[in-house]
């Protein structure tokens, strides 16, 4: 075909076919190879079944990369190929792509992903009824819940799928299925439900023939584990070896070793020929067995004693378990993780019941019985280590029934072996002791002195209830807890620490009516509440009732003699932690509100207008004592009283506010003391002042003084909201009244010099417009009188009458050089930024000395330029920096005396005042050996319009010795530098000279 010449349609499909041909005889790089190559040679064309084609090519490439183990290739091209067929709604095919799209999530752990599309792909291929994607997607169902330990609901998919299958001639997916179910059934009921299963499917297995490793033949290693045939085991592994090794399933295979290695306690061994097992799973990216032999470690490092190992491997598991939802085997490392826990001295034994009880509800659900049956056998051993007799006995007995039930209709030898490696002839539980549980430690008084002497040197409430949580989650692993004091009691308010129980549950009528008894009691109550056992602690000493302390279970055991012995010592420390806290409370409420009046009177100083200022007052008050209400009443114009300032406690502005006592206010207007009434109803004293009634009432109400007089009325209460209770705290109240006062006063005092500075301001732009105005209309007459002069210096005139022409020539001259001044200055104040671009140094400041030389030769003035090698270009805008610097070279010209010498120079920074920003800079300097500056004229020479010396004292004239304009120049180059982003200063001594050097950015 290709020698032919073909079609678009006919080559994509050549191409297809041509790569499932190498495919198929193992060239599968060159089948990808050739695809790569083709795609980006196929020319667009719009046309359905050249769409279809097309994703067919995709779907093709996308199958030989996951062959390959490139899941992210595989999954792009499967993407592609779902685009494009959504895109013609190809839907005799979505089906199948739904599930490889699923397929390549399921490899990657992604098991949510999977579901999904295999969902997609089975609503699809049902609409169209496509028999072999049903069964497919029936089929990725199962082995989706499979890794997710959902055994049932994947029976369930996988029955569907086989019934299916059964009904077509098509049985491509039989074996799989068949192979999935025997996973499936393997975990669930009992052992017969697998057994048979695997009798009617393949009966010669249970005769010990095979033929080839599939995952069927894997199940039944593990059955044979489970029940504890382990020669049988040893004896199979080592009369197929050849056939693992040739099927590659060297994983499989080691993983047996190692288990054999396991339960023979060989722990060493076993470690190694897992480790063997690993590396293949790495190989193959299986992260299903990677998390599985994860487990396996932790066993063999719990069976070794190696407890931090094990956690170490049971972590990487759990990680695994968890991104990828491997439920079932998470449920598994749970259980191990708590066997590692029972060697901890330090963990509390109710924690590990706690957690082998929630696992046993979800796999008593899920069927799984073999977790359940090894949940019973744990339970037992705890509860009979803790002489808890019942329980021991009652969980024994159902770890027997299990046991029993897990091997009905079994042969005799396959149930003989489980029952006696399981110590099913156990009469008496005591006897059952096939896991270690450590002694668990006794708390030593003396022990517990040192922790509470250190808790008690914590200053920070929040760390001291973290250790106070961690000493009882460390003696008794409570399911919830909680430290209620008694104000918390009688207010039901947060309490002061709980965990794992709400505020609702907590003060309910039960827990109130326990926790009141056991305070006035001061005797330990226990209770059970529901399923809970909980104990009530009286928090108190002698007379002092400082609260309570509640810690419950989930059910799992009374609390035991030793456990109340514990409390018994324990409430005493915790009460005298508690009434430390308490002075450490009030302490830090006091720092609280300093802080709190530090940072507002920084932004009251900062607020410098009257009625903003008044604002931010009220709202700071009405958060600093917990009002409702808050009020700045002061006087009008009229001398009449009038809130200006009115607001609720969410600082919304009221637009009525009735019942203000007046008779407060008239008080506080008269005696100018501030009066705080806490319950109003409760003050003998003011009652006459109470011009309304209220059940309870707090009012607050002071006067604002700025400079010895009344500025208003601050009036705050908690009308319609008795619940927030004010704290009024007089000693931080006098603080913030004395802030509010010098931060009006700064208002006040701003306010005047605002006005002034506006008059200022006025006068200033006033002479700026006249400046402007001035400069432009002078423009006009001055280019007349200069061209009517020059005519007048051409016609024939007396010398007398031709010097006085000259004069007024020289004065046109200073006239036009003042109005050029004054122009730049202007233009340049008023921009903030200026076009800039590369310029040449050396042709820049060569311009500016030829320029300089012409102007001045008539004083034989010498001009030298001096330019270091190798300078960058520089970015500066050209107008404006020339005028700078010629500015600055005429103003030498002009205040150095005939045959002086003027320099123009360019160099790299050398001095760390002339960086900028701490980097290297460009220095521009003109230098002079003239008449120089007196020291106490340098700070204002920038200042505009200033001038050096007497100013009757100047020449006339451009360039004559101290001639000078307006005093513009050097302030007009200050603007011009600043927009460079730069920096200019002077070095002068009066009489012997003047540098002024400019320094701006290397770009």
């Amino acid at each position: 075909m290709e020698n032919y010449e073909l079609t678009d349609y006919f080559e994509i499909q050549f191409k297809g076919l041509k790569s499932l041909l190498l495919f198929s005889t193992g060239k599968v790089t060159e089948a990808i190879n050739l695809i790569e190559d083709y795609l980006p040679e196929i020319k667009s064309i719009n046309d359905p079944n050249f769409f279809i084609k097309l994703g067919e090519l995709h779907n093709y490439l996308a199958v030989f990369y996951h062959k390959q183990k490139q899941l992210n290739e595989a999954d792009k091209n499967f993407q592609i190929t779902r685009r494009i067929w959504e895109k013609v709604n190809y839907k005799q095919k979505l089906g199948k792509i739904y599930n490889n799209i699923g397929d390549v999530a399921l490899a990657k752990g992604d098991t949510k992903t999977a579901l999904e599309y295999f969902q997609k792909a089975l609503e699809i291929s049902e609409q169209v009824n496509s028999k072999s994607s049903i069964i497919h997607s029936l089929l990725n169902h199962g082995e989706a819940y499979i890794k997710l330990g959902q055994f049932d609901l994947s029976e369930q998919y996988l029955t569907r799928a086989l019934n299916r299958t059964l009904e077509t001639e098509n049985k491509h997916f039989l074996n799989s299925i068949i192979n999935n179910l025997a996973i499936a059934k393997s975990r669930i009921h009992n052992f017969y439900y697998y057994f048979s299963f695997i009798k009617e499917n393949v009966p010669e297995l249970i005769e010990g023939k095979i033929e080839q490793v599939n995952p069927l033949i894997k199940t039944y290693f593990y059955f044979l584990f489970n029940i504890g045939d382990f020669d049988k085991i040893e004896s199979l592994t080592t009369q197929y070896k050849d056939i693992f090794l040739e099927a590659k399933e060297y994983e499989f295979y080691y993983q047996m070793l190692g288990n054999l290695h396991l339960k023979r306690e060989e722990f060493e061994k076993a470690v190694e020929t897992i480790e063997q097992a690993f590396k293949y799973t790495q190989q193959t990216q299986s992260v299903y067995a990677q998390a599985i032999n994860y487990i396996r470690f932790t066993e063999c490092y719990i069976g070794s004693g190696d407890y931090e190992k094990a956690l170490e491997m049971s972590q990487k598991a759990q990680i695994l378990c968890e991104k990828n939802n491997f439920i079932y085997w998470q449920k598994v490392l749970k259980i191990r993780q708590i066997r590692v826990q029972l060697l901890d001295e330090k963990i509390n034994l109710r924690k590990p019941i706690r957690e082998l009880l929630e696992i046993l509800g979800f796999v008593h659900t899920q069927k799984m019985f073999l977790l359940e049956i090894e949940i019973y056998e744990i339970l037992t051993q705890i509860y009979a280590n803790l002489k808890a007799e019942k329980r021991a006995g009652f969980y024994f007995r159902k770890y027997k029934e299990k046991l029993k039930k897990s091997v009905i209709d079994l042969p005799e030898n396959e149930k003989e072996i489980y029952l006696k490696k399981n110590l099913f002839y156990l009469d008496d539980y005591l006897k059952l002791d096939t896991i270690k549980i450590v002694p668990r430690l006794d708390e030593d008084v003396e022990n517990w002195q040192e922790e509470i002497y250190d808790i008690l040197k914590l200053k920070e409430i929040n760390r001291i209830k973290f250790f106070i949580d961690k000493k009882i989650q460390k003696l008794f692993s409570p399911f919830f807890s909680a430290i209620v004091l008694t104000d918390e009691i009688n207010n039901k308010s947060k309490p002061f620490f709980s965990v794992n129980i709400n505020e609702k549950k907590l003060y309910s009528a039960r827990y109130l009516e326990n926790m009141d008894k056991c305070i006035e009691t001061n005797q330990i109550l226990q209770r059970k509440i529901g399923y809970a056992h909980i104990v009530f602690v009286p928090l108190r000493i002698k007379a002092a009732k400082v609260g309570c302390l509640i810690i419950a279970d989930k059910g799992e055991l009374d609390f035991q003699k030793a456990e109340i012995e514990i409390l018994k010592i324990l409430h005493f420390h915790l009460t005298s932690i508690l009434l430390r806290i308490k002075e450490f409370d009030t302490l830090n409420k006091k720092m609280e509100l300093m802080t709190k009046l530090i940072n507002i009177t920084q932004k009251f100083f900062s607020i410098l207008d009257i009625e903003k200022l008044e604002q931010e007052m009220v709202i700071f008050a009405l958060d600093f004592v917990g009002a409702s209400r808050g009020f700045l009443i002061k006087k009008d114009k009229f001398e009449n009283y009038v809130f200006k300032v009115a607001l609720d406690e969410s600082k919304h502005i009221l637009d009525k506010f009735t019942f203000i006592s007046k008779g407060v206010l008239s008080e506080i207007q008269k005696n100018k003391q501030p009066i705080f009434l806490q319950n109003a109803r409760n003050e003998i004293d003011f009652e006459e002042y109470l011009d309304f009634g209220a059940e309870f009432l707090s009012v607050y109400c002071a006067p604002i003084i700025v400079e010895n007089e009344v500025h208003g009325f601050l009036y705050l209460d908690n009308f319609n909201a008795p619940k927030n209770r004010m704290e009024i705290k007089p000693e931080f109240m006098k603080l913030l009244l004395t802030q509010i006062s010098v931060a009006i006063k700064n208002a006040n005092q701003y306010e005047v010099l605002r006005k002034k500075n506006y008059e200022i301001n006025a006068l200033n732009s006033l002479k700026n417009d006249f400046i402007n105005i001035v400069s432009h209309e002078f423009k006009t007459p001055l280019v007349s009188l200069k061209g009517n002069v020059n005519r007048l210096k051409k016609s024939k005139i007396a010398k007398t009458e031709m010097e006085t022409i000259q004069k007024i020539d020289n004065s046109l001259e200073r006239l036009n050089m003042i109005e050029e001044d004054i122009i730049n200055f202007n233009k340049y104040k008023v921009v903030s930024k200026i076009s800039k671009s590369p310029v040449d140094l050396k042709e820049f400041l060569e311009s500016i000395a030829e320029e300089a030389k012409s102007i001045s030769k008539d004083r034989h003035m010498f001009i030298k330029l001096e330019l270091e090698k190798s300078l960058p270009s520089a970015l500066l805008n050209w107008e404006a920096f020339r005028l700078m610097i010629f500015s600055l070279v005429l103003n030498s010209i002009r205040f150095t005396k005939d045959f002086g010498t003027i320099i123009i120079g360019a160099r790299r920074s050398a001095f760390a005042k002339e960086e900028i920003d701490d980097k290297e800079s460009l220095i521009f300097y003109v230098q002079d050996d003239g008449i120089g500056i007196p020291e106490h004229e340098l700070e204002n020479v920038f200042l505009k319009f200033y001038e050096l010396t007497n100013i009757y004292s100047h020449s006339s004239g451009y360039t004559e010795f101290r001639s000078s304009g307006l005093g513009l120049g050097l302030s007009t180059a200050k603007l011009i530098v600043e927009l460079h982003d730069g920096k200019i200063w002077i070095n002068s001594k009066e009489n012997e000279g003047t540098t002024v050097f400019v320094a701006i950015p290397i770009k």
